[in-house]
């Protein structure tokens, strides 16, 4: 399960090039059986809460 909180709207767009850079500093994605994310990721239950 994974729970994201953002601070902003800037922050939340931002999120996929700040995710890249992170895995580029860990040496990449470590794929499960050589198997792409697309190809097992399932999401269930999804929300894009807003606080006013």
């Amino acid at each position: 399960m994974l729970i994201t909180t953002f601070k902003n709207k800037l922050q939340f767009n931002q999120r996929e090039a700040h995710f890249r850079e992170l895995m580029e500093t860990m040496g990449g994605l470590d794929l499960l059986n050589e198997k792409q994310p697309a190809e097992f990721r399932k999401t269930l239950f999804g929300s894009d809460a807003v606080h006013l």
